[in-house]
């Protein structure tokens, strides 16, 4: 099935390249910046006090890689984007009234607590691009699905001054899929063009792996259940176990691309 599946994507490719060589086909560079987020929530039984403490905020990263634009006729285009795309969130809390609470002593100063959620992806557009006029500033609107391929994926934490990072990979999934939509302006050089490009990016897919998150939970509390047995006190451990566990986990990717590049015609 894999096979036929490779097959016939390159049937498609050389379809592509044999039918468009008469249009302006175009090969280049292509980066800049993604302000993204993920938005997490939880929609299982008892997690409305969960999704009352995530508010989580976007996150700055980078973005490179290379493009290749079909042309189909004089104004519209097939652009292929794959690039390395930097994705992620953090939310920073002040847990000192919590910590005052379980201590009954409120605590003088702030203690904060800072979460952030770092992934990197290779990311492939597939965006149909239309120009909409001609001469030494060409503006031009586009649109179309994506798709990303995990490359990593990290969780840190720090607490009271305490800092740590978790390889969290295996706890998401590992592709993830959406639609951009955006527009840009085009400078042709001699028979080369300079572009500058904006873009919103909707992420559909549930980018995180509930099934991992609760089988990690599971080994955790069986380790916590072996601890409580040697001190007693291991049928509560046990008992929580038993209960099925239900988080309605989400997380969805999203982001605004602010992105510049370098084109020159194929075979130049």
């Amino acid at each position: 099935m894999k096979k036929s599946r490779v097959g016939i994507v390159v049937c498609i490719v050389l379809f592509l390249f044999t039918t468009l060589s008469a249009q302006s086909n175009n090969i280049g560079i292509i980066g800049g910046i993604n302000m993204s987020n993920i938005d997490i929530s939880f929609d299982g039984e008892e997690t409305d006090e969960i999704n009352d403490l995530i508010d989580m905020e976007g996150s700055t990263g980078f973005g490179i890689g290379g493009l290749l634009e079909l042309g189909l006729n004089e104004s519209m285009s097939l652009c292929f984007e794959p690039m390395y795309l930097m994705k992620g969130a953090h939310q920073s809390e002040d847990i000192g009234e919590m910590l005052g609470s379980i201590t009954g002593t409120p605590l003088q100063n702030e203690a904060m607590i800072d979460i952030s959620l770092n992934a990197s992806y290779i990311e492939i557009p597939i965006l149909l691009k239309m120009t909409l006029g001609s001469g030494d500033m060409q503006p031009y609107i586009m649109a179309g699905p994506t798709i990303g391929i995990l490359m990593g994926a990290n969780l840190g934490i720090n607490a009271l001054g305490i800092g740590f990072d978790l390889n969290v990979k295996d706890l998401a999934k590992s592709t993830d899929y959406g639609i951009a939509l955006g527009g840009g302006l085009r400078f042709p050089i001699g028979e080369n063009t300079f572009f500058v490009e904006g873009r919103y990016s909707m992420g559909m897919a549930n980018v995180i792996d509930e099934d991992k998150i609760i089988e990690a939970l599971t080994s955790a509390g069986e380790l916590a259940g072996v601890l409580m047995n040697l001190y007693g006190g291991g049928g509560l451990v046990k008992a929580s176990q038993e209960d099925e566990i239900d988080l309605g986990i989400e997380g969805k990717t999203k982001g605004i691309q602010i992105m510049a590049g370098f084109c020159m015609p194929l075979g130049s």
